[in-house]
């Protein structure tokens, strides 16, 4: 399993990907500009790319992960708890936002895992499923 900043050559396994889970290419070039501005990592397991995580500082200009997909054949792996250690290393940000709908227990619980915590909730993205803002938090060395 090894995280990695993901160039234009992984952009159709990455798409393929997003296809996969969504049942559309629509985020092709969000995704394809995520990969041109270093702004995509990618895992691998088995030799194959297994799923990849997209942020930006687009958050009143705090960092945000705004998607992070795993293979639905990989699964339930730890993949996005990693994707997401690999992120928080790179930004080194003191604050790094992302969210979920309210419906999406499974992410929701990633993002407790990784030590995320609620930040807010936003109504009337999604009709009936309010979308759940966290945040990460760097912890400060008091040495």
């Amino acid at each position: 399993m090894e995280t990695m900043l993901s160039t234009k050559r992984e952009f159709k396994e990455i798409l393929a990907i997003d296809e996969k889970i969504i049942g559309t290419t629509s985020r092709a070039e969000n995704i394809l500009q995520a990969i041109l501005e270093n702004r995509c990592i990618h895992i691998t397991l088995e030799k194959q790319i297994a799923g990849f995580i997209l942020y930006d500082n687009s958050f009143f200009e705090y960092p945000f992960v705004s998607l992070v997909m795993v293979d639905p054949l990989y699964q339930g792996k730890g993949l996005a708890g990693k994707l997401l250690r690999s992120v928080l290393v790179m930004i080194n940000a003191e604050k790094v936002f992302s969210s979920t709908n309210e419906s999406n227990k499974k992410m929701q619980s990633v993002f407790q895992k990784e030590g995320f915590i609620i930040s807010g909730v936003i109504d009337h993205l999604d009709d009936g499923d309010p979308e759940m803002i966290y945040v990460h938090l760097k912890q400060k060395n008091h040495s």
